[in-house]
């Protein structure tokens, strides 16, 4: 599956991320995003507003990306939860994820293609899981990517099928 966007990071994969950008700011350039046949969204750690208002939020840039191209047949978004942290927005993570999962599992034939990933439950079931965080306690260090990345390819390779 091919994914076409703007950004291309060091590696040689293209993307269309900003970090440090809330649902709301993704929402104000969802028009500059690249038709695409998959996209994967790890969005909303830095929203401060509601949990519920970050939720709605995921699932309307879920919604416009399957709209992107222009049947939306074959368009795979694949949301992911929130990544445990350490800070003071520990417990907002925890309350979105809940209804991020909750809302995912209930909304039927419109999120038909949407798949959810929950990296919150890969990383929380190590149980030495903070010390694959960076000292700010949102990051995740050297280690944290490896298992990030062992995550991914483990849930994408499956939910691809």
């Amino acid at each position: 599956m091919h994914f076409a966007a703007s950004r291309t990071d060091v590696f040689g994969y293209a993307h269309e991320g900003e970090g440090g950008n809330n649902t709301d700011q993704v929402l104000a350039r969802m028009n500059g995003i690249s038709p695409s046949g998959a996209y994967f969204l790890l969005v909303g750690a830095s929203d401060r507003a509601s949990p519920l208002h970050t939720v709605s939020n995921i699932l309307t840039i879920a919604q416009l990306l399957k709209e992107k191209v222009a049947t939306g047949n074959g368009v795979k978004v694949f949301i992911s939860t929130l990544l445990p942290r350490t800070d003071q927005f520990k417990e907002r993570n925890v309350k979105v994820n809940v209804l991020l999962r909750e809302s995912i599992r209930t909304c039927a034939a419109s999120c038909a293609q949407i798949k959810l990933v929950d990296l919150e439950s890969g990383f929380l079931s190590n149980k030495a899981w903070e010390t694959l965080l960076s000292a700010d306690g949102l990051h995740p260090n050297k280690d944290g990517y490896r298992l990030l990345s062992e995550l991914l390819a483990r849930e994408l390779s499956f939910l691809m099928c």
